[in-house]
């Protein structure tokens, strides 16, 4: 039982640090989208490659499971685009915040309506306090040096959904209902890799054709400074951080699992913003924080 705590402890840390390596790519580079689409192609060649290895090159597929993995890693790049955006100008702490609360609340909303899942008051009331924490991240947004704040808010929002799509079409690929249509949870991971590095790649074609300035800029943007390398690591600690959760959740009870992950992961990445990138931590802010790890500790029960 020790042992699955430090896991967890591990994996919350890899989140993250695997978090501030994007928050350091984006710092190194100018904002847009064809940047973002290369770090998203070289983060998913690497899981490519890494996974296969990983599976000996065993790979199966069903169409279900491919149609997902198209979706999932639609939303995927949806949400690392906005993610940089957001860490352009809105912090690490800020982009955390949504993203995890829309992994939580958003599938949960869905599997009530959905998937006829049961509903505790308890639970209700934890949703409830995870939107006020959200409005309170609203509130403080732009304390870091946003210049459109109406922007940054759009960019918020979007995480917020894109993840929690996220969230939903994994909980629907891993459904009973589901079983023999779907995959491994590594052979899914593959197939998302896949079609987030095909995507990138094909828009990335289209820059190229359409707009030669803008893409010949973002090259020189990747391949100067050495940050190429970022993707690969962002990779590595996403690969560490899933290894360590997926040992740890098969011991520890989902009343452990929510609170460390969700929460854990806001703490460590607004102290992570607050000590290395000298992000501004207002007290509102430390305020949603407090008050969206209660939330997820009742949220668990």
């Amino acid at each position: 039982m020790t042992k699955a705590y430090i896991l967890l402890v591990f994996s919350v840390l890899c989140i993250g640090v695997y978090f501030a390596v994007m928050n350091v790519f984006q710092k190194r580079t100018k904002p847009s989208l064809a940047v973002s689409l290369m770090f998203a192609a070289g983060y998913a060649f690497c899981g490519l490659v890494l996974l296969a290895c990983v599976m000996k090159f065993q790979l199966k597929f069903t169409w279900f499971a491919l149609g997902l993995g198209a979706l999932i890693s639609l939303c995927y790049m949806t949400n690392l685009i906005m993610g940089i955006k957001i860490l352009s100008v809105g912090g690490i702490s800020l982009f955390t915040i949504f993203m995890m609360l829309g992994g939580m609340i958003v599938p949960f909303v869905f599997g009530i309506l959905f998937l006829n899942e049961p509903v505790t008051p308890l639970k209700l009331i934890a949703v409830l306090l995870m939107i006020f924490s959200l409005v309170l991240a609203t509130y403080t947004a732009g304390e870091n040096g946003a210049v459109n704040k109406k922007k940054l808010i759009l960019y918020c929002i979007t995480v917020f959904f894109s993840n929690g799509g996220t969230s939903v079409i994994a909980t629907v690929h891993q459904h009973k209902n589901n079983i023999g249509r779907a995959v491994s949870e590594i052979q899914f991971s593959w197939m998302e890799y896949l079609f987030t590095f095909t995507f990138s790649v094909i828009i990335l074609i289209v820059l190229a054709v359409r707009k030669r300035d803008d893409f010949r800029e973002a090259l020189c943007e990747i391949k100067s400074r050495g940050n190429f390398v970022f993707p690969a690591i962002y990779v590595v600690f996403v690969a560490v951080s899933n290894i360590c959760l997926l040992k740890a959740v098969a011991v520890l009870p989902a009343s452990v699992q929510f609170p460390m992950i969700t929460g854990g992961t806001i703490i460590v990445s607004t102290l992570i913003g607050r000590l290395f990138f000298k992000e501004k931590v207002s007290l509102t802010a430390w305020a949603g924080v407090v008050l969206t790890v209660g939330a997820t500790i009742m949220f668990a029960f």
